[in-house]
Formats: structure tokens, C-alpha cells, sequence
């Protein structure tokens, strides 16, 4: 923006006699006609502001835009030059069910700010579990450089569950867990072991004559909901999906399967004539 008061060589209280005369004088030293050439562009400079500062409602404009860039300028300035705090960074973890429960060091490597480019930094972080899922930690001074000689920002690290057994959750803390067994475990029932994410195995008996899709609820064996409260483990049964059956399994489905075929079961019936399994009329 144009110094206009500089132009005409007063300053911003002037009265308008001052800058009248001011720009008579300058008028007179620039004139194209009485000076060399290169004048011109100072004529013109010396008319734009006096047609600015002589006019009352011009002048006031003027004034509230010169304010207002300066203390723009001032503002970027200081801005510029003032300490600031380096920005955090963030960084996600994937952890086994189990790795909630110990005390675990990891080595991780992650991008930094410095200036205009990024660089690499690698450190060791240390826990003492448990941890819950979902849980940040904060690890200071280890984010991106500051700027004028501010602080370092922080790194902060959330842990997150990926297990291939756990891999169904829900509301942070509660697993779910498919355990797949036999028909004939089904059928007669029995003694099960359900694993639990701290690595603890929960005897089970198992009623007989259970279906697929039944879940059992063990409260308080899933991960940590937050600092106190654990969350429940949920075992889904599941019919083993093995196809690989040995002969001697094989004949017994095979007889299993004709027998069925001939007596029916409880919901179902087969139709001989039209080799079909319908719904067993009530």
C-alpha cells in the first residue's frame, strides 16, 4: 500500500494548508514540463495522493486501510519470529489380545517435521500393562520439532486391537470369540477349554444336545474397558467346517444320514418319493 503522506513529505496530522502547499512544492519539482522526463511517474504519484489526502472522506478511508495493513504486518511479523510448540504426532499400534495384559518394549519408527522436511525418528517405547483397547499414551517432547526455538511437540501412540482368535469386538472391551467344535460335541456335550485374551484357559462343560450359533458369556475375561473396568468374553459355537473326514468318520455320517433319512428329525422329514427334506408337519 501507497505511503501517501511520505509522497508528499508530511506527516499523518497535517493540516490541509500543509498538504496544499506541500503539494504545490512538489507539483513545481516534478512537473513533466519544467523537469526532465523521468519525472512523470512521480507527477503522477504526487496527484494521486494529494486527490487522496485533500479530500476529507477519502482521507479517513485511507487512514483505516494504512492502520489495518500495518498492524497486519506487524501481526505476521511477530507471529513469525515468536517461539511456537512443535505440533504432536500421532501413531497407531496393533496388538495381540495377549500383548494387553504384560508389560511389552517396542521399537517403532515414525515421520517427524523439521522445518520444511520430514525425517525419521525411531524410539523405544515402554508399557506396564494392562493397557485397554483404544488407549492413548502420550510420550512428550517425541512430535515435531518447534519453531523459533519452541518446544517439541509429543508423540501419542494408540493401541489397538488385531488378533486373529479375537478378532471380533465390541464396545472397546467385549470379544467375541468363535469356537468351533464337532457334532458329536454337540450332540453328547463335554469338557471345553475357552481361551481368554490374558492367556488364561476357562474350563467349560458343555451341555448336550447344544446348537450352533448358542453364545456363553464369561464376565469379566474380555480386555479393559478403561483403567477399572474389564470387559465380558462371548464364545459363539460353531460346527467344525472341516470337510476333511477320515473313512471310518465318513461311514459313521453316512449311517447317521440314512438313519435320519428314515426316522426324520425334530423339525424336518425326508420325502422318499420326491428325495426331498421338508418341514416336519405339527
Amino acid at each position: 500500500m501507497k505511503d501517501f503522506y511520505k509522497i508528499l513529505g508530511v506527516n499523518k496530522y497535517a493540516k490541509i494548508e500543509d498538504i496544499k502547499k506541500a503539494y504545490r512544492d512538489s507539483v513545481k519539482k516534478y512537473h513533466p514540463d519544467t523537469s526532465d522526463i523521468s519525472y512523470l511517474e512521480k507527477f503522477k504519484e504526487v496527484s494521486e495522493a494529494y486527490r487522496v489526502l485533500s479530500d476529507i472522506s477519502k482521507k479517513r478511508e485511507y487512514d483505516k486501510k494504512q492502520n489495518s495493513s500495518k498492524y497486519l504486518r506487524n501481526s505476521t511479523r511477530n507471529f513469525k519470529d515468536t517461539p511456537r510448540s512443535g505440533s504432536d504426532v500421532y501413531f497407531d499400534i496393533k496388538l495381540e489380545a495377549s500383548d494387553f495384559f504384560k508389560d511389552f518394549e517396542k521399537e517403532i519408527e515414525y515421520k517427524i517435521s523439521s522445518g520444511v522436511e520430514s525425517e525419521s525418528k525411531t524410539i523405544n517405547i515402554k508399557n506396564i500393562g494392562p493397557i485397554f483397547n483404544g488407549e492413548k499414551v502420550r510420550y512428550s517432547g517425541c512430535g515435531n520439532n518447534g519453531y523459533n526455538g519452541g518446544p517439541t511437540g509429543d508423540l501419542i501412540v494408540k493401541f489397538e486391537l488385531e488378533d486373529n482368535l479375537f478378532k471380533k469386538y465390541v464396545n472397546d472391551g467385549d470379544l467375541f470369540l468363535d469356537f468351533s467344535i464337532p457334532f458329536s460335541l454337540m450332540y453328547f456335550g463335554g469338557l471345553v477349554g475357552i481361551p481368554t485374551p490374558c492367556g488364561e484357559v476357562l474350563k467349560f462343560y458343555l451341555q448336550a444336545n447344544t446348537l450352533p450359533g448358542e453364545i456363553f458369556k464369561f464376565n469379566k475375561f474380555g480386555l479393559y474397558k478403561d483403567k477399572v473396568i474389564r470387559g465380558d468374553l462371548y464364545a459363539i459355537i460353531k460346527l467344525d467346517g472341516s470337510l476333511d473326514f477320515s473313512p471310518e468318520y465318513k461311514l459313521v455320517v453316512d449311517n447317521l444320514f440314512e438313519l435320519d433319512k428314515s426316522n426324520g428329525c425334530f423339525n424336518v422329514e425326508y420325502d422318499k418319493g420326491e428325495k426331498i427334506w421338508l418341514l416336519r408337519k405339527k
